[in-house]
């Protein structure tokens, strides 16, 4: 019995380091040995992509990620199923079946929050975030932090990795807006949340003393710039003055506070 679990986990451990994703247009960890018509160092994989959209002959191509080397291919009625896992490598299938503009570009894609499209010479591309991170549509970058709009009328945060935020994004209208003041956008329940939490949770003194500066932003209020606070295990005090914010722990430091208000957890 423990020799056909040993067996099993072996299996399934070789299975699972054995295989690549597919995103999109493209699938990373794979590649096709063979069926090159060009190839050169210095590239990026956009610049890759775009090569060979615009040799007619190019219908996939291989990155290697490590040294941005690049190789332009062609296989008739090449698919998926043909690759094989190869680390480090992505392969990107061409799609000229859709023409698109400058207003296709980085444009997410509303039945999937991990792809995304790009125009690239004029074709509409669909890629796709890495790691588990999905596209945000307002910084057009991929994130952990990021969500999207699943149906035309959703409400959905204005990311940041590093704050919290009253800003949303209305996926009707196409633009940012902001909910009214003492209001803060909570990411998973998509709608604006009171931030009356904040005055049960600190308490508002003045201090003077030496402490540690963990971090600061530029926040819009104060209620916000708490709320960053308690997404930090390490902060204990916070200063903000003048949309400034500060997020401060006790440890002693070379950080002077001089008879501020500040706001302490509780």
């Amino acid at each position: 019995m423990k020799f056909y679990l040993i067996l099993n986990f072996t299996l399934f451990f070789f299975k699972f380091i054995n295989c690549f994703v597919i995103y999109g247009d493209f699938c990373d960890n794979c590649d096709l040995v063979g069926n090159n018509i060009q190839d050169f160092g210095g590239s990026s994989l956009e610049a890759c992509w775009t090569s060979c959209l615009n040799k007619p002959n190019c219908n996939h191509f291989a990155f290697d990620k490590s040294n941005n080397y690049c190789w332009l291919k062609n296989k008739p009625n090449i698919s998926f199923s043909e690759l094989n896992f190869h680390n480090g490598i992505m392969v990107g299938i061409m799609n000229r079946s859709k023409n698109c503009t400058n207003d296709d570009d980085y444009r997410s894609n509303p039945l999937n929050c991990t792809l995304y499209h790009r125009c690239l010479s004029g074709y509409l591309q669909t890629f796709g975030c890495l790691n588990s991170e999905f596209f945000d549509h307002v910084t057009k970058t991929c994130n952990q932090n990021s969500t999207c709009c699943t149906t035309s009328k959703d409400i959905v945060g204005v990311q940041s990795n590093k704050t919290v935020s009253s800003e949303y994004f209305s996926c009707a209208t196409k633009t940012i807006q902001e909910c009214k003041f003492g209001f803060i956008f909570d990411l998973k329940k998509k709608k604006c949340i009171s931030g009356s939490l904040m005055s049960n949770t600190f308490l508002m003194k003045k201090i003077s003393g030496n402490f540690s500066l963990i971090e600061s932003a530029i926040l819009k209020n104060y209620l916000i710039c708490c709320l960053w606070c308690l997404l930090d295990l390490e902060c204990e005090i916070v200063i903000f003055n003048t949309f400034e914010c500060q997020k401060i722990s006790i440890t002693e430091n070379n950080f002077l506070v001089n008879d501020s208000l500040i706001y302490i957890k509780q």
